[in-house]
């Protein structure tokens, strides 16, 4: 019974702090355009720009792009921002595996 309640416990609330990811309450800032004249080479995709939150500075800042080594048999789904009930949630980019 432990086992089960520290599983739900983990899988509802605990899982977002072990993986570091934090609500905030106030809205990301939109991304805009961005113009890179930086071109990926065939064997790289190109992980876009975006806000992250900061806690140490309670303040967003800039990740900027860059081209990251295509891993075979994957694709890049892009990061973004989720509403939720107390503020917003920052779904990491990552890669995810192609079913075949």
């Amino acid at each position: 019974m432990k086992t089960m309640v520290l599983f739900l416990l983990l899988g509802s609330v605990g899982m977002g702090l072990l993986l570091g990811q934090v609500i905030v309450k106030e809205k990301p800032i939109a991304p805009g355009v961005v113009v890179s004249k930086k071109l990926c080479n065939s064997s790289s995709v190109w992980v876009p720009s975006h806000w992250k939150w900061d806690p140490q500075k309670q303040a967003y800042v800039w990740i900027p792009g860059k081209c990251e080594p295509q891993k075979r048999g994957y694709i890049w789904v892009q990061g973004l921002w989720r509403k939720e009930e107390k503020g917003w949630l920052y779904i990491p980019g990552r890669w995810r595996k192609i079913k075949a």
